[in-house]
């Protein structure tokens, strides 16, 4: 999620930025406050598992071996959903814990970096 917007320089001071650098070697980010978040060598074994099971599948061509493939991949999909869900919550409460209103994304392995500005609870929206 990207967001962009015009911030008064009164805003810009008051910000509080926690920092996060994706794609750094066992994790799936680590934080500016020195937190490391998930692991990235978990959901990679999972996925390569994932992918080895799928192409044997495949090869064999039968029907049932195509309704094994669908189920394992629904099965994949919502750990690795659950898995990278658990990893947010986790790093939004690391935000919250160090009282920042805004998280910045860096990715080491490309250019750019991503903008997210916390709402307040008092915007009725959960963090979980």
């Amino acid at each position: 999620m990207k967001q962009e917007r015009e911030e008064s320089s009164a805003e810009a001071e008051n910000r509080t930025v926690l920092g996060v650098d994706r794609n750094v070697d066992g994790y799936l980010a680590v934080t500016s406050t020195g937190a490391f978040i998930g692991n990235a060598d978990l959901l990679n074994h999972k996925r390569r598992k994932y992918e080895r099971r799928r192409a044997r599948l495949q090869q064999r061509g039968t029907r049932s071996a195509h309704l094994t493939i669908q189920s394992i991949g629904d099965t994949f999909a919502n750990w690795s959903e659950d898995f990278l869900h658990q990893a947010s919550k986790e790093l939004v409460n690391e935000a919250v814990s160090q009282d920042c209103t805004t998280i910045v994304f860096e990715d080491l392995g490309a250019f750019g970096t991503v903008f997210l500005t916390l709402q307040s609870s008092s915007s009725g929206r959960s963090t979980n």
